[in-house]
């Protein structure tokens, strides 16, 4: 009968031990569940901070792109200014020319330019 105690004795403690065993690793559980989620929040507070310099640098590329395109549409309205002052300039000449005494121009003749200026333009257009 002494035995039969012991033994039931023997197995509550067993049951108590592991009771409280099962309690310590619920506890190593909720801690390490705990450090977990901290370390998903400091995850995605990089992970917030690398989008914030992904929209920036990209803010940098465009602004630099802008800036590029901006460059060349100059370049070439600068070329394009000075196409059309050269033009203008021949034009000025040329109206200078037709103003002095005894040239004419007449649009509707087949050999509208009389002078001897204008010689080398008319055979080159009415060929």
């Amino acid at each position: 009968m002494i035995s039969l105690g012991r033994e039931k004795i023997a197995e509550a403690a067993r049951e108590l031990a592991d009771h409280l065993q099962s309690i310590e690793n619920i506890r190593a559980l909720q801690i390490g569940q705990k450090e977990l989620s901290d370390q998903i929040a400091k995850l995605n507070d990089r992970i917030s901070s690398v989008e914030i310099e992904i929209r920036a640098l990209k803010a940098e590329t465009v602004l630099a792109s802008i800036k590029e395109t901006q460059s060349l549409v100059n370049a070439v309205q600068g070329g394009l200014n000075q196409r059309i002052e050269h033009l203008a300039v021949k034009v000025g000449v040329l109206t200078a020319r037709l103003a002095e005494p005894g040239h004419t121009f007449d649009a509707t003749s087949e050999n509208s330019v009389t002078s001897d200026a204008f010689k080398p333009v008319a055979a080159i257009t009415n060929k």
